[in-house]
């Protein structure tokens, strides 16, 4: 029995009716890049109590089909999307108030964030601008709040923060930074820092002109020249953007670490192939056993990019 032209006909009408879309599996950087994080505090040896605090966060993001008439498999496979955050704060104030001081950054930061951050998961030229110029914001408000708190209770006076934090999606690194904690990012074997310590050294360092701070000053590189809640104009907040490679790691630390533990000792840790949060207990390890006498706090993620597509990218 063989099929008549108007049966073949109909059975490829039929074949052409009931094959599914094919719609290309593109996804996006933020569904693809992945970090693994680890993080650890430490009270200073000569510190009655530990100043420090950190937090990390996630924020997913999913689409998923409620109600169709499209078979699954006229439909795009659904994804998860990521972001990441992580902030470290420094707290400074006597007895006390400086933990009271960082608690209120990181806790005030994260609530504004919630608020009114825009949580933008695709990033371009324009939503880059749009997430440092909030970031921006951000600091400013929360230095606001910590500056008014500390004149509305007099025993809170003089308190601030130093507060440096990330917000990452897919391969892109946002960095802001208040104080004398520190960005730094490993790739190939090399440490770089992405930051600047808003002290008076490094102001000296950087100013064409000399700059006369008396000679009773000798600890240069502990004096803030801006930190958080510390100044009722300007935190000197600086948002920058950077672009993450696969087995790129961050790192965020207080200056205790870096005061008690040398950079290259620090890439050599970081060169290890070890989970972000054995690396931060070897870090932390490394400055008791050189006797850090201030809080050191550590933060590390490790970002795994696989190959990106065109549209991906």
């Amino acid at each position: 029995m063989t099929d008549t032209d108007a049966e073949i006909e109909d059975t490829n009408r039929r074949k052409l009716i009931a094959t599914g879309i094919k719609s290309d599996d593109v996804r996006p950087s933020a569904a693809v890049v992945r970090a693994v994080f680890g993080a650890r505090s430490q009270r200073g040896r000569l510190r009655p109590g530990n100043d420090d605090h950190y937090l990390v966060l996630r924020l997913a993001q999913r689409l998923d089909s409620i109600v169709t008439s499209l078979a699954s498999v006229d439909l795009p496979v659904p994804f998860e999307q990521y972001a990441y955050g992580a902030v470290v704060a420094d707290g400074i104030g006597q007895n006390g108030t400086g933990s009271v001081a960082a608690r209120l950054a990181i806790g005030t930061l994260t609530t504004l964030a919630l608020r009114f951050g825009h949580w933008n998961m695709r990033i371009d030229p324009r939503t880059a601008a749009d997430v440092i110029e909030r970031s921006e914001w951000l600091y400013r408000r929360t230095s606001d709040a910590i500056f008014q708190r500390s004149h509305a209770e007099p025993q809170l006076a003089g308190m601030a923060a130093a507060l440096t934090g990330i917000y990452s999606v897919g391969t892109d690194l946002f960095v802001a930074h208040s104080g004398h904690s520190r960005c730094y990012l490993f790739r190939d074997g090399k440490l770089v820092q992405l930051t600047r310590d808003h002290t008076l050294r490094e102001r000296r360092a950087i100013s064409p002109h000399p700059i006369p701070i008396g000679q009773a000053i000798e600890d240069a590189s502990h004096i803030l020249t801006h930190a958080i809640g510390a100044d009722a104009s300007d935190p000197g907040v600086v948002v920058e953007h950077f672009r993450l490679v696969d087995d790129d790691s961050v790192l965020l630390c207080t200056n205790g670490l870096t005061d008690a533990v040398r950079e290259d000792v620090i890439a050599d840790v970081l060169a290890s192939r070890r989970a972000p949060a054995e690396q931060c207990d070897v870090l932390i390890d490394r400055a008791v056993a050189n006797n850090v006498q201030d809080d050191a706090t550590i933060v590390i993620a490790n970002y795994h990019v696989p190959a990106l597509t065109a549209e991906a990218e």
